[in-house]
């Protein structure tokens, strides 16, 4: 999985060494006095964290007197096929979370590993030989699992650094709570057949709200304002009607109860984008805004 953010800021990065470079053969061809003052300058400006790093936030938290800074990690671009080639390529179960960790990645990224008990197990299939992979190894802080657990790995996440709490934001792709439960689609790696590829992102993570609702997850841009179409979200709500009973139903076969009371919380999305982009998650059971 590649940020196009994470790209852009390597590229830059690239580009001022390459000033840097130019400015050193300048100075050895015997530069003036002023050109060397400035490259003084660029070195003084280098021995800091590199821009676009953990610390870097970090650092630049603290000068604006800032106990927690929020920055995005891009959009992550993952794939909204067909509900029923989703369907068919996936593992499908309903799941709790007992355990979240977030970790650092190469001094420059934040992801978080997320252990999850298989209440349900709706669907099965064989272990994939072309899953979509992050060449990340599962920690061993979070290991062993037992025969119904497994773990999976998304962007973003909370770490402090330095003293400061970076949140690590991915706008399609919202953090997990342990306020409830999911429905998820995932792929197992025959390589590491406990570790579940959320190969679809956020559109194959289903919440269990109130009244056994299901929730989906909008694709937003990377300022996580504009919502935009998805096609696949649109045929989970037009064949199950955001019903967990309903799709409970289609999978295993079983008559699905009396459609319940939907529930009164109605925020609109005004509310609940406002919620996301201050790093938080809405809760429906409680209609308000929680922070994980």
């Amino acid at each position: 999985m590649r940020h196009p953010l994470r790209l852009h800021s390597t590229k830059l990065r690239i580009a001022f060494y390459v000033l840097i470079g130019l400015a050193i053969i300048t100075i050895g061809l015997g530069s003036v006095s002023p050109a060397r003052s400035r490259f003084m300058s660029l070195v003084q400006s280098v021995t800091g964290p590199e821009p676009g790093t953990l610390e870097w936030y970090a650092q630049l938290a603290q000068s604006q007197g800032l106990s927690e800074y929020h920055f995005s990690d891009g959009i992550s671009e993952y794939p909204a096929p067909p509900l029923d080639d989703a369907i068919s390529n996936s593992n499908v179960a309903v799941v709790q979370m007992i355990a979240a960790k977030s970790y650092a990645v190469e001094d420059d990224s934040i992801v978080t590993w997320s252990k999850f008990k298989i209440l349900e197990s709706w669907r099965q299939v064989a272990a994939c030989s072309a899953c979509i992979r992050d060449g990340l190894a599962p920690p061993t802080d979070m290991l062993p699992l037992n025969p119904d657990e497994i773990l999976v790995l998304r962007g973003g996440g909370s770490l402090a650094v330095n003293g400061v709490l970076l949140k690590s934001i991915m706008y399609d792709f919202p953090q997990f709570s342990f306020d409830h439960n999911y429905v998820l689609f995932f792929q197992r790696d025959p390589s590491q057949p406990q570790v579940g590829s959320l190969w679809l992102g956020g559109n194959g993570v289903l919440p269990i709200v109130s009244g056994n609702q299901l929730a989906t997850v909008d694709i937003l841009d990377t300022t996580g304002t504009t919502l935009q179409h998805n096609p696949f979200t649109d045929e989970l709500q037009s064949r199950y009607g955001n019903s967990l009973d309903q799709m409970r139903a289609s999978f295993t076969g079983s008559p699905p109860p009396p459609t319940p009371t939907p529930t009164p919380c109605n925020p609109g999305l005004t509310a609940i984008r406002s919620c996301q982009q201050r790093g938080g998650g809405w809760d429906y059971e409680s209609c308000q805004c929680s922070y994980y």
